[in-house]
């Protein structure tokens, strides 16, 4: 597991520095497997309302309902700025696949 300070490096860090310092090191091996499973470095997609309308052929209301829902329950990411929701389309879809057993696609 990366600790704090390692988590902080990365995240402030531009993607050609971060990369040419990877590339330097001897234990690359390491630095890998320690952040290759991480929660905390996972891709994120993320979606506004509208684009999780069109993704999920829902209306707004449902759409609204999804964000609130995994925002209070944590089930998958959702960030709340303001009046604006961004719901993280990768976390999402491994939250329907843990429910259902089987992906979005299959079930639209």
């Amino acid at each position: 597991m990366a600790s704090e300070f390692e988590k902080m490096l990365v995240r402030n860090m531009d993607q050609s520095e971060l990369l040419q310092t990877i590339a330097e090191r001897i234990d690359l091996v390491d630095i890998v497997e320690k952040f290759r499973y991480s929660e905390d470095y996972a891709p994120c997609e993320y979606l506004t309302i509208e684009q999780l309308q069109e993704y999920l052929h829902c209306g707004r209301n449902y759409a609204l309902q999804v964000a609130r829902y995994g925002l209070s329950t944590g089930e998958y990411t959702v960030n709340h700025m303001g009046r604006k929701y961004l719901v993280d389309r990768i976390s999402y879809d491994k939250y329907v696949k843990r429910k259902l057993g089987k992906s979005l696609k299959e079930v639209l």
